[in-house]
């Protein structure tokens, strides 16, 4: 097991884990910071849907890849795949309607760092997984 790795995405699966509470429990707080009022049943339960669930199951996923050998490597490619969306519709969005809020700004430095330190784990997991021949 590649310790480093078992530790970063135990680190994003308590990541996912926090805004899936917020996302089931308390939607408008967790949207509040984008300036996204939730106006009606179907916005919170879109909200309750996208971040409560989809970020609950990601958490629960991250977190058997974590003790997984075999699926420490995946779990880096989800975090690579499910981060580098969000920095690259975040760039768009900078480009196509301006800069946002800091608390967004943050959002996207902490991505990108998200998806930099995956990209780098990636580069060292795969000559730590056990050969299959």
């Amino acid at each position: 097991m590649h310790k480093p790795t078992s530790l970063y995405l135990t680190i994003l699966a308590i990541g996912f884990a926090v805004t899936s509470y917020f996302g089931l429990l308390q939607p408008q707080l967790l949207t509040d910071y984008s300036g996204i009022t939730l106006a009606g049943n179907a916005a919170f339960n879109e909200t309750r849907g996208l971040y409560g669930g989809v970020h609950g199951m990601i958490a629960l996923l991250l977190l058997v890849c974590a003790f997984n050998v075999t699926m420490q490597r995946f779990g880096l490619l989800l975090c690579t795949t499910f981060l580098g969306g969000y920095v690259l519709a975040r760039i768009f969005s900078f480009a196509i309607d301006g800069p946002a809020n800091t608390a967004l700004h943050i959002a996207f430095v902490l991505e990108l760092i998200g998806v930099i330190v995956a990209l780098f784990l990636l580069s060292q997991v795969k000559t730590s997984l056990p050969s299959y021949r």
